[in-house]
């Protein structure tokens, strides 16, 4: 009977999750009086059910209570973030499209979107906008934009580098917290350098591209994507293959490459005898590493978070543990970066994590109980369970159902480990040993 309830996933925290997810998400479509108005209202009935709850102790009663309440601090915290959005000066100036000078600190590296007029390459730029000058009056800010620009100028730049840049301002398109868009007129004005942690990560980031010029042309640009999330020399081709076969997850950082990144390193110093408590000090340690080498946005955090959670549930093979540890990273990941909650790669992340998690374990024991090797059973129990339960998501999204997605993501699953691994060693050794690199490199363009 005891073997039976440990065995049982832990669900408690998941109407938490659940409700603040949900919260989150509807306050993001709402206006801030109105948010707050629906926050209040799940309160007030949150309390008045958990009177009930006290008088006559119910899971069902607790699980509602849950959902309500943490709604509520969803809705709240969001409200107020988007009353401060709405409020921005930023706001009526882009519906008047007036022309600014905006001084700006970069959030993350630039993408490549489709060219513009004239078949000039554009990039899109999400950035903080710190003070904003127009028709001679000077303000301070604090406000989220997203710039669009030309390449030239804008490309390259890196996370933390403050600059100026002028352009004519767009109202945003809503569902999130951008204040407003910036169409810049030509390239930006830097002030200063980006952080010393940052120009480090992009020069670890440029050895590994320069060392992967060593492979062919499909593999070359394919593996600073698998490794680092960088798909800026990716071929086209095969950038439209991956979507067909269902593999462009494979080139975005996602908990997958948390967990095989941190897990070579904990599997390392367990087979050197480390102490428990340096080998989760060594693993914090190369998860933060990882997280400023890919950059820390927003999806980059929320990979980390699924990571650290599949980690623990394939490092202990216990389910009920790890399926708490993802309803909290819901939860503080929601309300910490309330744009989450409607994104797309979240709600997979989420599902193939939750799929990790419950099957994982189990489909590992299994193919390890008819004999497949270790590593090569937890590949395929994770890339099985993960899509396995993000295949309807999937389909939903794309509303197209690849025939090849699973046969092509398990004759995949065992290449990405290794891959991945000589792919971060050979970018941390690039600078100082060029030759080992292109090694590695090769040895990575092998599976």
């Amino acid at each position: 009977m005891n073997a039976a309830l440990s065995a049982r996933p832990d669900l408690r925290l998941v109407p938490a999750a659940a409700g603040a997810w949900a919260g989150t998400a509807l306050a993001l479509h709402l206006d801030a009086d109105r948010a707050v108005v629906v926050a209040a209202g799940c309160a007030a009935l949150g309390g008045s059910l958990l009177g009930v709850y006290l008088r006559r102790p119910r899971w069902w009663w607790a699980g509602a209570v849950a959902v309500l309440l943490f709604a509520a601090a969803g809705m709240a915290g969001t409200g107020v973030r988007v009353a401060t959005r709405d409020g921005s000066p930023l706001v009526g100036l882009a519906q008047r499209g007036a022309v600014v000078v905006l001084g700006l600190t970069v959030r993350d590296d630039p993408r490549p979107i489709t060219a513009g007029f004239g078949g000039q390459p554009r990039v899109l730029v999400a950035v903080a906008a710190t003070w904003v000058e127009h028709n001679g009056q000077h303000c301070r800010l604090d406000d989220d934009v997203l710039v669009l620009a030309e390449a030239t100028g804008w490309t390259g730049l890196l996370p933390g580098q403050e600059l100026s840049a002028s352009g004519r301002l767009l109202p945003a398109a809503g569902g999130d917290l951008t204040t407003a868009a910036l169409a810049a007129r030509g390239p930006p004005t830097l002030v200063g350098a980006p952080p010393l942690v940052q120009r480090a990560a992009g020069d670890l980031r440029e050895g590994l591209v320069d060392a992967a010029h060593v492979l062919p042309a499909g593999p070359r640009g394919l593996l600073p994507g698998l490794t680092l999330g960088d798909v800026s020399g990716l071929d086209p081709v095969l950038r439209q293959q991956f979507q067909e076969t269902g593999l462009t997850h494979l080139t975005a950082v996602s908990g997958a490459n948390v967990a095989i990144v941190v897990g070579a390193v904990l599997w390392l110093l367990r087979r050197a005898g480390a102490a428990p408590w340096w080998t989760a000090l060594a693993a914090g340690i190369v998860l933060v590493g990882f997280v400023v080498l890919v950059r820390p946005s927003p999806s980059v955090l929320r990979a980390a978070a699924m990571g650290a959670v599949a980690l623990i549930a394939l490092a202990t093979g216990r389910p009920r543990s790890a399926l708490p540890a993802l309803a909290a990273a819901v939860v503080v990941l929601t309300l910490w970066l309330p744009e989450l909650a409607l994104s797309a790669g979240f709600a997979l992340s989420v599902t193939a994590t939750l799929g990790i998690v419950l099957m994982a374990p189990g489909l590992t024991r299994w193919l390890r109980g008819h004999r497949v090797p270790p590593a090569v059973a937890e590949a395929l129990a994770v890339s099985l369970a993960a899509g396995a339960v993000t295949a309807p998501l999937v389909a939903g999204l794309s509303a197209s159902v690849s025939l090849v997605s699973v046969p092509a993501n398990v004759l995949a699953a065992p290449a990405v480990p290794p891959a991945t691994v000589l792919g971060v060693l050979a970018c941390l050794i690039a600078p100082v040993v060029q030759l080992a690199a292109e090694g590695l490199v090769q040895l990575a363009g092998v599976p």
